[in-house]
């Protein structure tokens, strides 16, 4: 009797092999001769830019916050929609700081915090041990944008700037985009 139901089970597997393999296949013909590849080149309309490169509106300084507490790092945190970069840097001073101002000639130490609006990438010179300042002479011919932020801010000072990751030098802003948004806190040292 087992041998008749295994033989039977044997049989309906076998049948069912047999139907799948005689089905008639989902395939479509093609026009292409054997051996050819298709083109697989879609074109898209200019506007169908990936979701997170497009910031239909500029940005606005009033959609970022800063949490800065003594001796912290900065936490930005930016627009929950994405934005376009500024024509030209906006600032929002966030502490006034206390003595004489950056003049072009001064060295001063920084500290700063960067992110990408779009991206979320974040650069930064803070470690866990605090932050671990950069040194520059403020000048007119500076190329990297530090001298620019920083001329006119007091020991003590800090400000947040939202401009275009390309404004700045690319030691700290390898991680965007050239045309992204970014948001920079930068803080004046002694």
């Amino acid at each position: 009797m087992r041998n008749a139901r295994a033989a039977a089970v044997v049989a309906a597997a076998g049948a069912m092999v047999a139907l799948a393999a005689c089905s008639p296949s989902l395939e479509e013909p093609s026009p292409l001769p054997p051996g050819t590849e298709p083109d697989l080149t879609i074109d898209a309309p200019s506007s169908a830019a990936p979701a997170d490169e497009q910031g239909s509106e500029p940005c606005a300084i009033e959609d970022f916050t800063v949490a800065a507490e003594p001796d912290r790092k900065p936490e930005i945190t930016v627009p929950s929609e994405p934005c376009a970069a500024p024509e030209s840097p906006l600032t929002k001073v966030l502490e006034e700081g206390e003595g004489p101002a950056a003049e072009q000639g001064d060295t001063v130490s920084y500290d700063y915090v960067v992110v990408g609006v779009t991206s979320g990438t974040e650069a930064t010179n803070w470690s866990a041990d605090g932050p671990e300042l950069a040194r520059l002479e403020v000048a007119s011919d500076d190329d990297t944008g530090w001298s620019e932020l920083l001329e006119g801010m007091r020991p003590g000072a800090r400000k947040l700037v939202v401009l275009k990751a390309d404004q700045l030098d690319s030691t700290e802003t390898g991680g965007f985009r050239a045309d992204e948004a970014v948001a920079v806190v930068v803080g004046r040292s002694e």
